[in-house]
Order: structure tokens, then sequence, then C-alpha cells
């Protein structure tokens, strides 16, 4: 997977090579949104992600309009806003189940139980969870990631321990079958956490440094900074390098 600055050149370069096909230029203009998001680049992201639902809206294509508030709700989760994450999320979540898309649907469900986790909402993200696990297909890797980690960090969070790393861990592995840097990341990061929660604070450092590896190699400035963040509250470690 090419470092976000290098991604973002190669989609402006798509743009133009789009030749006003409106409907690909809608996909690439979705897709370069999540990366500025990742760069902190949070007006642009929302912009260039405006720009891609109007055109969506335009065409009526309502799978697509459904599926690309996965980015809105990555850009909104990014800046630090899951309320606005959830917002986008449930209309693209309603608009899926509404027209019977139900694999595009659990992948929204999955990222909507990390909006709603983030809230601390954890009743409500456990039943996103279950929906999410509910109707993803097997294959479907990356959805199979996003509904565990937020369950894992459910188990930890009621103390049913081997569950919570053994859930958290299963997500590690897949997305380690993956060149998803930031996706892996994400899974070692909620590892992290599920480790700090059931108070095993040298593996959640371990996995929190692991994961602030991955997004210093996909030059995710965000996550990045999130991770030593992570490490430096929660692990009292020093900022920057541990």
């Amino acid at each position: 997977a090419a470092p976000i600055p290098e991604a973002v050149e190669r989609c402006r370069e798509l743009l133009v090579q789009a030749g006003g096909n409106r409907t690909i230029e809608a996909k690439i203009l979705v897709v370069l949104a999540e990366l500025e998001a990742g760069l902190g680049h949070f007006d642009e992201a929302r912009s260039l992600y405006g720009r891609s639902k109007t055109i969506v809206e335009e065409l009526g294509l309502l799978l697509q309009l459904g599926v690309q508030t996965f980015a809105a709700g990555t850009i909104e989760l990014l800046a630090g806003n899951p309320e606005a994450a959830e917002a986008e999320l449930r209309v693209g979540l309603d608009t899926l189940q509404r027209i019977g898309a139900q694999v595009a649907s659990s992948t929204i469900a999955g990222l909507l139980g990390a909006a709603v986790y983030a809230q601390g909402r954890y009743d409500d993200a456990e039943r996103l969870t279950e929906l999410s696990e509910a109707t993803a297909p097997e294959e479907d890797i990356a959805t199979q990631i996003f509904w565990r980690g937020t369950r894992a960090k459910l188990l930890a969070r009621k103390r049913i321990v081997d569950e919570a790393e053994s859930v958290a861990r299963d997500a590690v592995g897949l997305a380690a079958g993956t060149d998803a840097l930031t996706v892996h990341g994400d899974a070692l990061m909620n590892l992290a956490e599920v480790l700090r929660l059931v108070g095993d604070k040298e593996e959640a450092a371990a996995a929190a440094r692991e994961a602030r590896g991955l997004y210093e190699e996909k030059r995710n400035v965000v996550l990045l900074a999130q991770a030593e963040a992570w490490l430096r509250d929660h692990l009292d470690a020093p900022a920057g390098r541990v």
C-alpha cells in the first residue's frame, strides 16, 4: 500500500484522466477525501466528499450513496467527531437496508459500532457489532476486522478477559494477512486498548508501538499522532518515541 502523499497524487492524476466520467470521478473523490483526512486536511476532505455525494445523488446511485458514507464516517472519526460520524453512517445504513444491500450494510454497521462505542454507548455498539457479524460474508475481511475490534473492547469492559483478547487477536491476525496498513494499525490499537483494559500494560504498549510503526509507514499523520497520544496518556510514556 502506497504512503498517503503518493496515493493523493495518484488520485489527482486519475481525476484528470477520468475525462468527465462522473461515476468514476465520484469514486475517486471519495478515496481522495479519506486520504486527505489521514493527513489532517479535514476541510478539504469534507469538500471532496461533498462533491462526490452531489454527483452520486444527481445520478441516483443509491447503492453508492449508502456505501460511501463509510468514507464520511472515517473522516469524522479521524477528526475526533464520532457524533458526526454516527449521523453520516446511520443515513448510509438506512439507505442500504432499504434497498436490500445486506453485504454493504454489514460494513457500515461495523464502523457505526465504532462511532457509537467512542461515545460511550456500549449497549448500542454491541447491537451494531452483532448486526455486522450476522450479515458480513466470511470473505469480507475488512468488515470481519471492524466488528471484532469493537466487540473485543466491549468484552474487555465486561471483564470477559480471555474472549476479549481472543477476538482482538483474531482481528489482528486477519489484518496481518492484508496489505492494508491502516486497517492493520487500527486492529493493533484495538488490541492495545483491550490489553490496557484488562491490565496488561506491557503487552498493550507493544501493540500500540507496532501500530504506530504502521501508521508512520503509511504516513497517516492523524493516526500516528493518536497512537503517540494513546501511549503517552494511558501508559505514562514520554511523547514521541517510547
